[in-house]
């Protein structure tokens, strides 16, 4: 152990709780108490990072030789940015278990999913909270010396082909990943309490925290800063298309390379103004032309304004209910777990909106508890809500999430219980009044 001796760590995380409440006061970059992210900080400047920790960070201002670390994010990320800047040459961490990550996740080909289901190989002192991820791949520059971590309440990903998984808990439940996406590289950690002071009292989490400071340093250059960014802070403006604008290129294999890069970049492209007021001018010159071209035709036709009604046989309204209602009729299976994933996800949204826990119908002490959930429902829609979700809770939270289906763990959930289900979401939607 390099800061605490094993069994106060144990004691100390006794006591933690989910990330998925964390405070406003976890992952600080400078906070010295268990829940800080102190150690890595001075850590990362014994590398030659300088460490920046601010609320706002422009695009612009992030260079060739800095990195960027994305802890816990409770604002909404734009993943399109986030892509692009790796695309450029950028270097990236993102760390996030119970966060608002996941749209940025899925632009780096990871899903997330819970942990609960997966069954660690090893447990810290026994305690389920605590389960150790192990090196699948020990020679990688990140396992250098750190056969395994020390996790605390996780999330796991589910890793695509492009990747490399290099911890991970039981089978397939990846927790640490690293990938490359055009010209930059990134790595996806998904517990970052791995990095707080109190958890790098683990030398598996010290070693690996050392070895991702080294990881994220640019290639033949001195480090420049680390954007050590948590919490809701904010990515404004656009990144550049390319982060050094020095490097020039030549020659058939750099124009080669260049061209597959643009065909990727297409993926997570970003026009800026210049580009889309080109394009908008093409396309009213298309249109123009297209209009004159047709304009005789139609003059010949005979119109009575049939065309101007709107259509209604056989439309969707209601969204993701109705969605779900949908896919519940068309299906001839007797398995309903994709619409009632669909119909569970998208009521936990309005409660993550009404309530500010982000995702209130997680399982097993995850989320928010439910007579602490249903005050907060009375409090802010009103006592007929609130009684309404006091009966349908139960129902809703055993409903799967999408997460699960895109693990692979569905369970099985029959046409009574999704229109049961389904009934409830319409009771709820009715007391706050949409209905």
């Amino acid at each position: 152990m390099r800061f605490a001796s094993a069994w106060l760590v144990s004691a100390m995380l006794l006591a933690v709780p989910s990330n998925a409440h964390a405070a406003p006061s976890d992952y600080d970059a400078f906070a010295t108490e268990w829940n800080g992210l102190s150690d890595f900080a001075a850590l990362a400047r014994a590398a030659g990072w300088t460490v920046v920790a601010a609320p706002e960070v422009q695009w612009d201002d992030v260079g060739p030789t800095d990195a960027v670390a994305l802890l816990y994010p409770t604002a909404l990320l734009e993943g399109t940015h986030v892509a692009a800047y790796v695309r450029g040459g950028g270097r990236l961490l993102i760390a996030d278990d119970f966060g608002r990550g996941s749209p940025t996740l899925a632009r780096l080909g990871l899903l997330r999913g819970d942990a609960a289901a997966v069954r660690a190989a090893r447990l810290h002192d026994g305690n389920a909270a605590l389960p150790i991820a192990t090196a699948l791949r020990p020679e990688h520059p990140l396992a250098r010396g750190a056969a395994e971590l020390v996790t605390n309440h996780p999330a796991v990903f589910a890793a695509g082909a492009n990747t490399d998984v290099v911890f991970q808990l039981g089978t397939d439940a990846a927790v640490v990943v690293a990938g490359a996406l055009g010209d930059g590289s990134f790595v996806a950690l998904s517990d970052p309490s791995v990095l707080i002071n109190a958890m790098l009292a683990f030398d598996g989490n010290a070693s690996f925290a050392a070895n991702l400071l080294l990881y994220l340093r640019p290639a033949e250059l001195a480090p420049g800063r680390l954007f050590l960014l948590t919490h809701s802070f904010v990515l404004a403006g656009t990144p550049p298309d390319r982060l050094d604008r020095t490097r020039a290129l030549g020659g058939v294999n750099a124009f080669l390379r260049t061209t597959n890069r643009w065909l990727d970049g297409q993926n997570d492209w970003i026009a800026h103004p210049p580009t889309l007021r080109t394009l908008a001018a093409i396309g009213a010159i298309a249109l123009l032309a297209a209009g004159l071209f047709a304009l005789p035709g139609l003059r010949a036709r005979g119109w009575d304004g049939a065309w101007t009604r709107p259509r209604i046989a056989g439309a969707v309204e209601g969204g993701d209910e109705a969605l779900a209602a949908r896919f519940a009729h068309a299906s001839r299976w007797d398995d309903h777990a994709l619409p009632a994933a669909i119909l569970r996800d998208a009521i936990a949204g309005r409660l993550a909106e009404l309530t500010g826990v982000s995702d209130p119908l997680q399982a097993k002490g995850k989320g928010a508890p439910a007579a602490e959930l249903i005050a907060v429902v009375e409090r802010r829609a009103g006592h007929a809500a609130a009684s309404v979700l006091a009966d349908a809770l139960p129902l809703l939270a055993a409903l799967p999430a999408l997460a699960q289906l895109e693990l692979g763990r569905p369970r099985r959930v029959g046409r009574r219980e999704l229109e049961r289900a389904r009934d409830a979401v319409r009771a709820f939607e009715r007391a706050l009044g949409h209905g």
